[in-house]
């Protein structure tokens, strides 16, 4: 019996045997709306108020406590802690308070679905030459100027629904495309927990693999839930420099943290950096992430610098392919496994 019927298993036959309609696809076929703007300067002041709208294909989030007093919850999914009135959503635009209950808002919401190598994540060490079905959603934790997925992340309750095993479904009838798994990519996949975690579970009763693109700010025994269905990770560590990950909302040992969980968990890991002209290229920055990688990780776990493309938000140039290279060289001489490359 087909998780689709009608329009939607031709759509999903489509996909499955024409790889082209993959490429950057986006459906809004089942546009929603919270009734409010969900702007990001509105989002960074944490004073959203929830709709009946924004509880469409919720799901209870997994990680949170509740007053006992009041209907205040506080999220324990990532290191803001969001302290949320009911009706509040928190800072990611993802999880909200609905008297008392914290909810996923963003379950089953598909905002980008593209097959892609694995190379795009990127991984290069990890099922090489092969195909990912990458998938993504609104919403994250951190307010990054210079995000290329800000047309992904700033517009909540827009997409496509598609429930976990019909996505592996959509996958697993892609490995005549050379597809061997999942890529939980665009946005932050992390302000999707719920369905990342119920979508791996169905992909590895597919027999698929399941890889996560993350910013790593996930505290640890979330992190920890998730990685038994995980197979490989790219973390993206933006700076070393503690008080710059504060003005993106995140946390610096936070994210090192999570990039030590992963690699005592023996789950594939590779590191990436995208080198912004001026912001996070100084010699005493780049240093410092190598000397984590090499000391704290393992010389052998790969290390990616890739060249920033500007966004037309910010005046940050596209880094000069010297820049990367001059990276590289730095990193050639503690680390066994260093790429540059475009994300």
């Amino acid at each position: 019996m087909p998780f689709f019927s009608g329009s939607g298993e031709k759509y999903l036959n489509g996909l499955a045997g024409n790889c082209g309609c993959l490429q950057n696809y986006v459906r809004y076929r089942e546009k929603r709306s919270f009734g409010v703007s969900l702007s990001r300067k509105t989002l960074s002041k944490g004073t959203v108020i929830m709709t009946k709208h924004g509880f469409r294909h919720r799901r209870r989030a997994l990680f949170y406590e509740k007053n006992q007093i009041d209907d205040t919850v506080t999220c324990t999914l990532c290191p803001r802690f969001c302290l949320l009135e009911s009706g509040m959503v928190g800072a990611c635009g993802a999880r909200g308070n609905r008297k008392g209950v914290l909810y996923s808002l963003n379950y089953g919401w598909i905002r980008a679905l593209t097959m892609d190598a694995v190379e795009r994540i990127p991984l290069v060490e990890y099922y090489p030459s092969m195909n990912f079905l990458s998938v993504g959603s609104w919403g994250c934790n951190l307010r990054c100027t210079t995000c290329r997925d800000a047309h992904l992340i700033d517009e909540p309750g827009t997409g496509r629904v598609l429930y976990p095993d019909e996505l592996a479904q959509v996958a697993a009838k892609l490995r005549n495309k050379d597809c061997v798994g999942v890529a939980y990519t665009f946005g932050e996949p992390s302000v999707w927990y719920e369905y990342v975690l119920d979508a791996c579970k169905s992909a590895k009763r597919y027999d698929l693999r399941n890889v996560l693109s993350t910013n790593g700010c996930l505290n640890g025994k979330p992190l920890r839930y998730l990685l038994p269905h995980l197979d490989a990770v790219n973390l993206d560590i933006k700076t070393m420099d503690s008080a710059q990950y504060e003005t993106l909302g995140g946390s610096l040992e936070t994210v090192l943290q999570s990039a030590r969980i992963i690699r005592e968990a023996d789950v594939h890991l590779e590191i990436s950096r995208v080198l912004i002209p001026g912001v996070n290229d100084s010699e005493k920055d780049v240093t410092a992430l190598i000397r984590f990688i090499s000391q704290e990780l393992g010389r052998d776990v790969p290390l990616h610098f890739l060249e920033h493309i500007p966004n037309g938000r910010t005046a940050y140039i596209r880094t000069p392919e010297s820049d990367l290279i001059w990276a590289a060289d730095l990193a050639d001489a503690h680390l066994n496994n260093v790429y540059i490359g475009t994300p």
